[in-house]
Order: structure tokens, then C-alpha cells, then sequence
């Protein structure tokens, strides 16, 4: 769609949009209290004192934290896909047999995505007590919401031929699906998969906060007590495990493309 008339001269609907945007915006300003000099005056003087050795007594301890963090979202995100792989094909518009049960398991999941990781880890937290387990739960519990929708619409958009052949050659419900259907979505099913895992490792540093484990309850502690020896090496353990899962994914799509 073109922004200018024929003569060079904007468009009324340009004119218009240009200025509800600015409006908005003027509007909203006293809403979020921007002060760029005092902001990135504070934010200088935040990145400033990171500029300190690194407390390498620490290191020891990091390990295992690291571990904790990892194993969470790999346990939350294994579960996770053993229960969202049989049950995106109930919640598919195009391969659910039962309408209804289809409509009720997405709205089910729709409930589950409504809910952050951070707000069920606080929930958990208080209910069945601090530890891992809470995150754990948490992480599994989104998981599911985000997994059965998104394989669900995977298989929505597989090509309808190879179905429809195997359905004219008389196979049964399972062999619709498994032959038909999986084999074109898988590589959007490990995708997904993958992803999730990513987004895990970062939720499940974040809701340690709260005392549901993993590294965030140190990272918590350090920005608390000004240890910023600590915190530095703590964001830079996090980035190096991300990089490599997200390495590792890479390879993972490429083999199987």
C-alpha cells in the first residue's frame, strides 16, 4: 500500500495514523516516567561495577547450581513433550475424532499459557513448599499450554495428500496419524521442541528467584548484597549454556532438513 498520493503528498490515512502514534505516545509518557538523563545515568553507573575481578572462589559452587538449572528445564521440557505429543493430536482441528473433547483441551491449554512461569512458581512455592520440584512443576505446567497448541497447529498445516492417501488405502486411526501426519510436522515438533528447552534454561534462572531453585536464587542474593565479583560470572555461565544449546539446535534442524 502506497504512503503518498500521486502528487508527492501523504496519504489522509498516513496523516492520521502519524498522529495517533504520536498522540499515544505524549499520552504514555507521564505513564512510564522516562528521564533519559537520570535512566542512563543509572544505568552507566549499574554497568560500572561490573568492572571488578571475578570472585573465582565462587566458581566451585557454581557448578552445581548451573547443573540444577539445567536439569529443571530439561525434566520439565522431557515431560512436557511426552504429554504434549499425544494430546496435540486431540487438541487439531483436523485430526481431533471428537469436536468437543478438542474445544475443551484447548481451552485447557489456553489456561495454562495464561499464566507466566514466574506467577505458578510463586503459587507452587507457597503450596507445596521451595525447591526445585515448584520450578519444576511451573516450567512443565507452561510447557504443556505452549507445546499441544503449537504441535496442534503443525499438524493443521501438513499437506493433505499424503493423508488422504493413506486414508483411501484403509488405515486406521493410528496409521493416519503416525504415517500420514508426523512425519511432515516432525521437524516442526523438534523445533518447537528445542525451543522450549532454550526459553526453560532462562525461566526456570529467573523463578529460582523465589526460591524455587537453580541459579537464580544466587543471582538474587548477589544483586541484593552488591556481589558483583559474583553476578558477573553467574550472567556469563548463563549466556555460555544458552549459546551452546542453541549451537547444539542448529545442528539438530540441519540433519534433519
Amino acid at each position: 500500500m502506497r504512503c503518498v498520493t500521486p502528487n508527492r503528498a501523504p496519504r489522509v490515512g498516513t496523516i492520521a495514523g502519524t498522529s495517533l502514534v504520536v498522540v499515544f505516545l505524549a499520552a504514555t509518557y507521564p505513564l512510564i516516567q522516562l528521564d533519559p538523563g537520570r535512566n542512563l545515568g543509572n544505568l552507566f553507573s549499574f554497568l560500572g561495577r561490573f568492572a571488578v575481578a571475578p570472585n573465582w572462589e565462587y566458581a566451585p559452587k557454581l557448578g552445581p547450581r548451573l547443573w540444577e538449572t539445567v536439569l529443571m528445564a530439561f525434566v520439565a521440557t522431557f515431560w512436557a513433550i511426552l504429554i504434549s505429543f499425544p494430546v496435540c493430536f486431540f487438541a487439531s482441528q483436523r485430526f481431533t475424532s471428537n469436536k468437543i473433547l478438542g474445544a475443551g483441551i484447548r481451552g485447557i491449554v489456553a489456561v495454562l499459557r495464561a499464566f507466566p512461569e514466574l506467577m505458578l512458581a510463586l503459587l507452587l512455592a507457597s503450596s507445596i513448599g521451595l525447591g526445585p520440584i515448584a520450578g519444576v512443576v511451573a516450567l512443565f505446567l507452561t510447557t504443556v499450554g505452549f507445546l499441544v497448541k503449537t504441535f496442534a497447529e503443525s499438524l493443521d498445516v501438513v499437506d493433505r495428500k499424503p493423508v488422504e492417501g493413506i486414508t483411501a488405502a484403509g488405515a486406521d486411526w493410528t496409521g493416519i496419524r503416525s504415517i500420514g501426519a508426523v512425519p511432515q510436522a516432525l521437524p516442526d515438533f523438534v523445533g518447537l521442541s528445542l525451543y522450549s528447552f532454550d526459553v526453560n534454561i532462562r525461566a526456570s534462572a529467573i523463578i529460582g528467584a523465589l526460591g524455587a531453585g537453580g541459579i537464580g536464587y544466587d543471582i538474587s542474593q548477589a544483586v541484593k548484597l552488591f556481589q558483583f565479583d559474583r553476578l558477573g560470572l553467574l550472567i556469563v555461565s548463563i549466556y555460555l549454556i544458552v549459546a551452546a544449546i542453541d549451537v547444539a539446535s542448529s545442528q539438530i534442524r540441519r540433519r534433519l532438513h
